[in-house]
């Protein structure tokens, strides 16, 4: 019990450095950069972090359920070699097209040539912060969770807001292409340091990883690995678009100023929803082994309380987001202010993302992951409709609007069919 009390303080903490490193590179881009700059980073930076959830094909939760449940073994060694193959492969010839058609997406989707360099970088940048993801689940299957947290989340980051400091200090200037190019630079070093870390661990044979190039046909393909990634993949790939659909639409259809305000905003109201993500961790368990002993009375307990607590935690933010919003948005910039509705409409449905509870974990942990899955596809392909429409009519407006309703229907489907397969609403005040 102390080591479970344990891991979820340093998970908390380090979630919380996350979320603030991220916000903090916001505020670094917004505050240094021109907003047309600023724009064309934060999109890109969008951009590379939808890809590098994208790539992982799904394989992340796999590879933390397989290496929690068996450890480091040989099987899972050459699970983790082979997933990590499939990746490779897959990031590499997406990133050797966008690199070959950089230009033409610049000029005629993005609309501005000076996006090229930019977008190339983020192709350059995919496969190595992908990898450095991937490797993260992987100790966090093992429950080293300093080092996973550092991996997925923290690392390259905070590397690059040091590299990216330091240029800015040396020559009083910074752009959009030199941080990236930053960014870039902080995703090689850390994808080198999680190789090493990785398979400098005595428990793993490294012989394993070489079978699997000198007998690809026999060792290269699992199906029960591409069944499991696959299945998650097209639930994680929904859960994507429900979350960033809108933000990559209006980087196309958007001025960059505008959409820095955007952004800003979206990262603002990301904070609402942070406490899910904490309490998740602590709960995600406890739901499992509850639906399993069949004991659904304390599961509705739990889910009622953990989502009392969410809403408890959550509600100082979501009324300074409403109530102050101009004056948050100020810590991005003066001109940042302007963005202030952006907020108000997006920390709205991070709050009905939160009030509804932990809804996907309750049916993922109760075996009712089809069903979740159903509901992301619906979520995820309305979103992009919703998306296209909404930011092709009223603009950055639209896209903000598009985001949240999208991600309120998401969480109130998911909450309607808690109630259809285990029984109960997880709201506090539903029972």
């Amino acid at each position: 019990m102390n080591r479970i009390f344990l891991n979820t303080i340093i998970n908390g903490v380090l979630r919380i450095a996350s979320v603030g490193i991220t916000f903090l590179i916001t505020a670094f881009a917004t505050r240094l950069m021109t907003p047309i700059e600023a724009g064309m980073f934060l999109f890109a930076l969008s951009l590379v972090t939808v890809g590098s959830s994208f790539f992982r094909m799904g394989l992340d939760n796999v590879l933390v359920r397989s290496f929690g449940a068996e450890g480091i073994t040989n099987e899972t060694t050459l699970r983790f070699a082979r997933g990590s193959i499939w990746v490779v492969i897959l990031v590499g010839i997406a990133c050797l097209l966008g690199l070959l058609l950089s230009e033409t997406v610049a000029i005629n989707v993005y609309g501005d040539h000076a996006f090229t360099p930019i977008l190339r970088y983020v192709c350059l940048t995919l496969p190595f912060l992908t990898l450095v993801c991937l490797f993260g689940f992987s100790f966090q299957g093992i429950q080293r969770f300093f080092i996973a947290n550092v991996l997925q989340n923290l690392g390259v980051r905070l590397l690059f807001v040091v590299f990216a400091l330091v240029v800015y200090f040396d020559r009083g200037t910074i752009d959009a292409k030199a941080a990236f190019e930053l960014f870039m630079f902080s995703s090689i070093i850390f994808s080198l340091l999680a190789v090493w870390l990785w398979y400098r661990q005595s428990a793993i044979d490294k012989t394993i990883i070489f079978d699997v190039f000198r007998r690809p046909k026999e060792s290269l393909f699992d199906g029960e690995l591409w069944k499991s990634s696959s299945n998650l993949w097209v639930a994680a790939t929904m859960i994507l678009l429900v979350q960033w659909s809108a933000n990559i639409t209006a980087g196309f259809f958007v001025e960059p100023e505008l959409f820095a305000y955007l952004s800003a905003a979206q990262r603002t109201a990301g904070l609402i929803s942070f406490v899910l993500i904490v309490i998740n961790m602590t709960v995600a368990p406890r739901f499992a082994k509850l639906w399993k002993a069949q004991k659904i009375e304390e599961l509705s307990s739990l889910a009622r309380n953990s989502t009392l607590v969410m809403i408890l935690a959550a509600m100082p933010l979501f009324f300074c987001a409403i109530f102050f919003s101009d004056k948050v948005l100020l810590l991005f910039g003066p001109e940042y202010s302007a963005g202030s509705h952006l907020l108000i409409i997006m920390a709205t449905g991070q709050m009905i993302n939160v009030a509804t509870g932990s809804v996907g974990y309750l049916l993922n942990m109760s075996g009712h992951d089809k069903d979740f899955r159903r509901i992301t596809l619906i979520s995820g392909i309305s979103s992009i409709l919703i998306a296209v429409g909404a930011t092709w009519q009223w603009g950055v407006e639209g896209a903000a609007y598009a985001t949240a309703f999208a991600i309120a229907m998401q969480n109130i489907m998911a909450l309607f069919m808690v109630k259809r397969r285990l029984g109960f609403f997880p709201l506090f005040a539903w029972r």
